[in-house]
């Protein structure tokens, strides 16, 4: 968001050139972000049922595909 804020306020920025060194590091950074976070899904997608073997309770208890109750506060 911070970004985004900056290049919106600022008028006097200028668009980042296609093979520009930063941009290509950006770029790449940016690439390896989604692919470690891709990664980061997969290991723990693959954990779940290892855990859910062990500590069924937990899964009971917080199960995201039961309906909840209104809440009355």
């Amino acid at each position: 968001m911070v970004v985004a804020d900056q290049a919106r306020m600022r008028r006097g920025l200028q668009l980042p050139l296609a093979g520009d060194e930063i941009s290509t590091g950006l770029r790449i950074l940016t690439a390896r972000r989604a692919d470690r976070s891709a990664d980061r899904v997969r290991a723990i997608n693959r954990r779940q049922p290892h855990l859910l073997e062990y500590f069924p309770a937990p899964e009971r208890v917080f199960d995201d595909s039961a309906p909840r109750q209104p809440c009355c506060c």
